[in-house]
């Protein structure tokens, strides 16, 4: 599920690769990541497994163009190979927005192709994903005199007539045509799902990332949605307009010449024009009008349809004005009778916690609760309908989760229900925004265990006040004196693990870069304790129970019950453990695959 943040406005998608052992999908990103331009590709991670060279792990954020205004970002993963990693593929492929099967075509390996694309099937669905999602297969080592023919392959592995793509990876062939073909599917199918509707969407021009020695200039796939014409500039930056092969600024509108007359000839009754540079724009439909309005043109934009006598400005229009959400609140400036100061600041809710996964159909409501909660600093998830939003939920754990009752697929009443049903969500805050106010879905709401049920019609402010209530009193991130009525040491925390889950409690301080002790008990009959040492949001020492190191963190992954707490501080000498924290979370579900294998149930995997 790709992952929209309005605070940095960002958009991420994720790709796997996946297919069997020793089929090429390493060499496939090793090849991409030598020939990327530099500006265009993140650092090539990896961690190799026990048996054999396949790399269990790889990460390869490519940074792409912009969609709808907001910049994109691909990440690149390969799963292993080996049939006894299943629960490490399982968990690389959650949150996959489209994968790249890549097929050995040497004939023995036609049943393991086999086998593995019944593999990359089965973990979607568990994943709860759809396994529709944009895929294309590449038939690797193709220069052996073992392969079989494309024909052949196709018949067997490609039911469905997907792209297919020949390569010998070793060489490169055919890397970057499978690597542009999965990248033109996985954005035409992002225009097309996020773009309202527009079902002339997927005629967005898609470029693959500019490998080293083609093309010179900056290294970007750009996503041409028809109705998008511009990207969202920072609020203080002139506003640029599109006009070709560069980007003039409009510093001011100038005084003249006068507005074109509208030619309408042969538009229909429900369709829009409008004024842009001194150009007459369109025809466009009304939710394509107000989706610019709201993130590339100036809401006074001066737009036209058959029935007016000429140009309006598209904020006094009720039918666009009654979209637009109100201001974000600038200090010190009145707006609509209160003053900045009088909204609330969230200041109680730990900066870490400030997530939150917004689930409504209406676009434009989300939009409306997510630009004042961005401009408080929270990460944004959205969902359009209540499936999205339970895979949204299970994947990200967001701290805060607003929904309408009345979803697609899932309702809100279900949504809440298997959210209150999961053990690590259970305790998170649930929050119904609806648009109706009956007293028996209110009801039925705060019974299945909704923390309240409030009403769209409510203000903004109220809304944020009660959002803020909500989470403090939800919050379990205490701050931690060690005495009453001693000083807090600043930036401390503590809590339950059961709240947030061992892995979880790990990222958090990972991603917050945090320095300092964490210690955890776990309240067992040997009062077994954990301690480790985080310096900027790396572990650089563990230990728990008589496990140190490495081994540490693999046994508190296991933790399931216990409290928890962190001192900021100097946590001593020491390097890092791992590339990062989710190589050791990774390298933890690892060591289960391979202990389960192995029939060895007290092996050194997570207890």
């Amino acid at each position: 599920m790709a992952l929209f943040n309005h605070a940095t406005k960002e958009v991420t998608a994720k790709l796997v690769y996946y297919g069997p052992g020793l089929c090429g999908k390493t060499t496939n990103l090793q090849w991409i990541h030598d020939h990327l331009s530099f500006k265009a590709k993140g650092k090539l991670v990896s961690l190799a497994t026990q048996t054999d060279r396949t790399l269990f792990f790889d990460f390869l954020p490519i940074e792409l163009g912009t969609i709808r205004g907001m910049r994109t970002r691909l990440q690149i993963y390969t799963v292993p190979g080996q049939v006894f990693y299943e629960a490490t593929r399982r968990m690389v492929l959650k949150g996959c927005d489209a994968a790249v099967f890549v097929a050995d075509s040497q004939a023995a390996m036609l049943d393991a192709n086999e086998e593995s694309l019944r593999s990359l099937r089965w973990n979607l669905l568990v994943n709860e994903i759809d396994p529709a999602i944009p895929q294309v297969i590449q038939y690797n080592k193709r220069d052996l005199p073992t392969a079989l023919p494309v024909a052949a392959l196709n018949a067997r592995l490609n039911p469905r007539n997907l792209p297919c793509f020949e390569a010998v990876a070793i060489e490169g062939i055919g890397v970057e045509e499978t690597l542009k073909g999965i990248t033109k599917e996985l954005f035409h199918w992002l225009s097309r799902r996020y773009a309202e509707g527009d079902a002339t969407a997927a005629e967005g021009l898609v470029a693959a990332p500019a490998l080293e020695g083609e093309a010179k200039g900056p290294v970007e796939v750009p996503v041409r949605v028809p109705h998008v014409t511009r990207e969202v500039q920072p609020e203080k930056a002139p506003k640029p307009v599109a006009t070709g092969p560069r980007v003039l600024h409009e510093l001011e509108r100038p005084a003249a010449p006068a507005d074109p007359l509208p030619r309408g000839d042969g538009l229909r009754n429900d369709q829009w024009l409008y004024v842009l540079g001194g150009a007459q724009r369109g025809p466009i439909d009304v939710e394509d009008l107000i989706d610019l309005v709201l993130t590339s043109i100036p809401e006074d934009t001066k737009v036209w349809h058959p029935g007016l006598e000429g140009w309006v400005r598209a904020n006094q229009l009720r039918e666009i004005a009654d979209e637009i959400p109100p201001p974000l609140p600038v200090p010190g400036a009145p707006r609509g009778g209160y003053v900045e100061v009088d909204m609330p600041d969230f200041n109680t809710v730990p900066q870490m916690l400030r997530t939150v996964l917004i689930a409504d159909e209406d676009a434009a409501f989300r939009k409306y609760l997510a630009m004042p909660l961005a401009a408080q600093g929270f990460t944004i998830y959205e969902a359009a309908d209540g499936s999205a939003a339970w895979r949204l939920a299970v994947q990200n754990r967001p701290w805060l989760i607003l929904a309408d009752v009345s979803m697609p697929e899932v309702d809100g009443f279900e949504f809440c229900r298997r959210v209150r049903s999961h053990p690590l969500l259970a305790r998170l805050p649930l929050l119904f925004i609806s648009g109706s106010d009956k007293y028996k879905e209110r009801y039925r709401a705060l019974q299945i265990g909704a923390d309240d049920f409030l009403t769209k019609s409510m203000p903004i402010r109220e809304l944020l006040m009660r959002i803020q209530l909500l989470m403090t009193r939800y919050s379990d991130l205490s701050a931690s004196g060690e005495k009453p009525g001693t000083t807090e040491v600043a930036g401390a925390f503590q809590g339950r693990i059961e709240v947030f889950g061992a892995p979880a409690l790990l990222q958090m301080c990972s991603q917050g870069r945090l320095t300092g002790i964490f210690t955890a008990l776990a309240g067992d009959a040997g009062n077994t304790a954990t301690v480790i040492g985080f310096r900027e949001g790396d572990i650089i020492s563990a230990s728990a129970g008589a496990s140190t190191g490495a081994e540490g963190v693999y046994a508190f992954l296991g933790w399931e019950k216990g409290s928890f707490k962190f001192t900021p501080g100097d946590p001593g000498q020491g390097q890092p453990l791992a590339q990062s924290v989710e190589h050791l979370l990774l390298e933890g579900y690892r060591l289960v695959d391979e202990s389960r294998k192995d029939g060895d149930a007290g092996g050194s995997g997570l207890a």
